[in-house]
């Protein structure tokens, strides 16, 4: 059943990817002499908007209601890894494997066309390892639990004052993790990608750092699991985002020198950075009630998106190559913020007593 939940979270990556290739690599050449076509560009909209909205859904069942309840004890967290280890090796081979594929297609239709084939046909198998899961025993566990929490919030006046110290540490994690979107320090930004490209790093060279990004994430789904079993959840999280944010901290300081530090330093700090995105799905999975945890899951994803909006109009607003320097310093400065709001939410996570007649995580399949 753990191969079955790796294989569901392996397409959409690939789409993702397949999409990537497409818009950069064959559109471009057509678009210099012509423009790209209007119905080609609805095309592109349409199908990069399947393929994140899929990605998300399938992600947030995943992660928020299906994997709770098949996982037996302290399984969780090595399940959790090995979906995202499949998904981080998805993202390493497919380009390989579609730039060979693509170097052999002529003209954006076939390109288009392919991309759109390969959409439904993962929405087929994902149809059909769905209903390979005991969704009848899911359902069951997962209404279990509900009533019971049903009847703990029922038992107990849930003032705004307890809601308050019930939901504000969560949320200020969710708000911290979100603010990882507000950066251009990544491999795969497409302004930090312009900047290198701008100081002479060769497409080759990025394409290197990028493999090494994703084989430094799946280092990182190695990593979570152990960190979760020695330090615990939300100390193990602290940890991992703090590591994060001081690989990437010297960045700006180094770009008036070389380029070349940041391409080291961005490839070090992404087994922490995927070993927290891992420790965040615990924490909702742990902390958030099961009614709500999807809801909270999808909230998250929202507020990402409107960070990675927010940093790409300061990117317009610092456009040209000799601005990314203070481009960088904003997102350090954005990243040292979400460490400090996590670690101020975690420790206010933990002044807070649980109720005692909450249902621990390893319990929940076998409520």
């Amino acid at each position: 059943m753990l191969s079955v939940l790796a294989v569901l979270l392996f397409g959409e990556p690939c789409t993702e990817v397949l999409l990537q290739q497409a818009v950069w690599g064959q559109l471009p050449r057509e678009a210099s002499r012509e423009g790209i076509p209007g119905h080609h560009q609805a095309a592109i909209v349409l199908l990069a908007s399947a393929a994140e909205l899929s990605k998300e859904l399938t992600s947030i069942c995943l992660e928020m209601r299906v994997a709770p309840a098949l996982a037996a004890g302290g399984g969780l967290a090595r399940l959790n890894s090995r979906v995202k280890r499949v998904e981080l090796s998805a993202k390493l081979v497919v380009p390989i494997v579609f730039g060979w594929f693509a170097s052999r297609v002529a003209g954006s239709a076939a390109l288009v066309i392919s991309v759109s084939v390969a959409l439904l046909m993962g929405a087929a198998v994902v149809g059909w390892l769905w209903r390979q899961l005991p969704l009848g025993d899911l359902s069951r566990h997962e209404r279990i639990v509900r009533e019971k929490e049903g009847r703990s919030a029922g038992s107990a006046e849930l003032g705004v004052g307890r809601l308050a110290a019930t939901a504000l540490p969560v949320l200020g994690m969710s708000l911290a993790f979100s603010m990882l979107f507000c950066s251009v320090l990544s491999d795969h930004d497409p302004v930090a990608t312009a900047y290198l490209a701008s100081q002479g790093v060769s497409t080759a060279r990025l394409g290197v750092v990028r493999s090494v990004g994703a084989l430094a994430g799946i280092l990182g789904t190695w990593l979570w699991p152990r960190l979760q079993a020695r330090l615990g959840t939300l100390p193990g999280a602290s940890v991992a985002l703090w590591l994060f944010v001081l690989c990437l901290a010297p960045v700006p300081a180094t770009l008036a020198w070389s380029p070349s530090p940041m391409l080291l330093l961005v490839s070090l700090s992404r087994p922490f950075l995927w070993a927290f995105d891992l420790a965040m799905v615990s924490v909702l999975q742990e902390l958030v009630p099961a009614r709500w945890r999807g809801k909270a899951a999808g909230l998250q994803a929202v507020a990402c998106q409107l960070f990675e909006l927010a940093i790409s109009a300061l990117a317009v607003a610092l456009s040209g190559s000799e601005r990314f320097p203070a481009l960088a310093g904003a997102s350090v400065g954005a990243l040292m913020l979400s460490a400090c709001t996590f670690s101020a939410s975690a420790t206010l996570q933990k002044l807070r007593s649980p109720p005692s007649d909450a249902i621990p995580v390893a319990e929940y399949g076998r409520a």
